[in-house]
């Protein structure tokens, strides 16, 4: 954050938001109780935005138990219009190891959440963040966001959905490993494409998955078929198990339908 970015703040303001990006907990502490909590610096960020870039899990914490809004955007200053959980699925994932207060995006995208954060909350885009999770890749923050009610088929200003954006010919083949683990997430949860048809991506490079998807006549198809081929595998296999009790072996272990 620079010095700029600061302008038009109280001293109060400066030194917090100078507190927020060092990760100084104690000094942030000091100030909070004599600044706005959701105060703007000039890009339009509060202090909860420059937490969640940092990721620092202490200082997030804090803000939220302190009355942090999880729910405002960085507009009308900001460049994306984004939100903290905007924010935190962008930011590159660390490990728990790094640092004892540095956590993962879907450690602190937990956080906010839990505090009320809006899952249809849309940039100037018009994406949600589970566009971003799935830009991202990141299958974990995926789960979260479907699970705290995101839309799977929300549309951007292009009218695509998040399922459309791993869908595009000619995408490079890592950006194509990687949305294979994307894909079922989506699929599963009902995802549909509106602009990319996956008819019309399945014969590229690397949509194997997509192909079956679509000769199956849909992913609850595939599903089913997938599981009758491993029901009837195993029968063959593990002849001291009762047949019927199979099925329930490979609902526990088996991601059906997922490959």
């Amino acid at each position: 954050m620079s010095e700029s970015e600061l302008n038009g703040l109280s001293p109060s303001a400066e030194h917090a938001f100078r507190a927020v990006q060092d990760g100084d907990l104690a000094t942030l502490k000091r100030f909070l109780g004599s600044v706005d909590i959701n105060a703007r610096n000039s890009s339009g960020y509060t202090l909860l935005h420059v937490a969640c870039l940092s990721s620092d899990r202490f200082v997030v914490a804090e803000l939220l138990r302190a009355g942090a809004d999880p729910c405002l955007h960085d507009a009308p200053y900001g460049v994306a219009g984004s939100t903290p959980l905007h924010l935190t699925i962008c930011n590159p994932d660390l490990s728990f190891e790094e640092d004892a207060k540095r956590v993962g995006s879907v450690a602190i995208a937990r956080m906010l959440l839990r505090a009320g954060a809006n899952v249809h909350a849309k940039d100037h885009w018009g994406e949600t963040p589970l566009f971003d999770a799935v830009a991202m890749r990141r299958c974990d923050c995926i789960v979260e966001l479907l699970k705290a009610g995101a839309n799977v088929n929300a549309r951007n200003d292009n009218g695509s959905t998040p399922l459309d954006q791993t869908l595009v010919a000619g995408l490079a083949m890592s950006r194509v490993t990687s949305a294979q683990r994307v894909w079922p997430l989506l699929l599963s949860n009902g995802g549909a494409s509106n602009q990319n048809p996956m008819a019309s991506a399945m014969d590229e490079d690397g949509f194997e998955y997509i192909r079956k998807i679509v000769t199956a006549g849909g992913f609850a198809a595939h599903a089913k078929a997938h599981r009758t081929r491993l029901v009837a595998t195993l029968v063959s296999k593990f002849t001291r198990i009762p047949a019927d009790n199979i099925p329930l072996v490979v609902d526990f272990w088996a991601h059906v339908g997922f490959y």
